[in-house]
């Protein structure tokens, strides 16, 4: 009788050891696949940064060129004109591509503030890449990305000497 119970708390054992080990596999493989979709978007928004980048460094007086947004799916082309900006930008206009902020938090929710701003230029700080535009025009601009599905093409323009990006439609 007595080794029926050992045995029984030796196969226990070794079952719960075993989920564990599944369970600890189980998330590995998938923070290691989301560490590569995030490194994915990142690349993408960089590159839409540079392309942007050498766009308004390309444009003359009363010129402009039109240029589709597909990537990241699902981020935001933002521009940063007012007092708060991310860090990336010392301060100056710019032009961020990064991951959206929801609408509320906590804070606003408890202060009645709404700091939205505040935590998008954090976002672009720590998922984003930015592009400083000295001479952008001071106009909110906050673009979804919504890739192959529904194509976003924006013009960039520059006018008087000030450079313009909207949404073109």
């Amino acid at each position: 009788m007595d080794k029926k119970g050992i045995l029984l708390a030796e196969e226990t054992l070794k079952i719960v050891i075993a989920v564990i080990s599944i369970a600890f596999l189980a998330y590995f493989l998938s923070a290691l696949y989301f560490s590569k979709v995030n490194d994915d978007k990142l690349r993408f928004a960089e590159n839409n940064i540079e392309l942007i980048g050498d766009i308004v460094s390309s444009l003359g007086e009363e010129e402009s060129v039109d240029y589709d947004l597909i990537n990241p799916r699902g981020w935001f082309l933002l521009s940063f004109t007012g007092s708060i900006k991310p860090n990336s930008c010392a301060g100056q206009t710019c032009l961020c591509v990064c991951d959206g902020v929801s609408e509320n938090s906590l804070n606003s929710f408890v202060t009645g503030e709404d700091d939205k701003e505040e935590r998008q230029a954090e976002q672009c700080i720590e998922k984003g890449s930015c592009l400083i535009v000295k001479e952008l025009r001071e106009i909110p601009l906050e673009i979804e990305i919504k890739g192959v599905d529904e194509l976003i093409l924006i013009e960039i323009k520059k006018e008087n000497g000030r450079v313009l990006v909207q949404e073109k439609r």
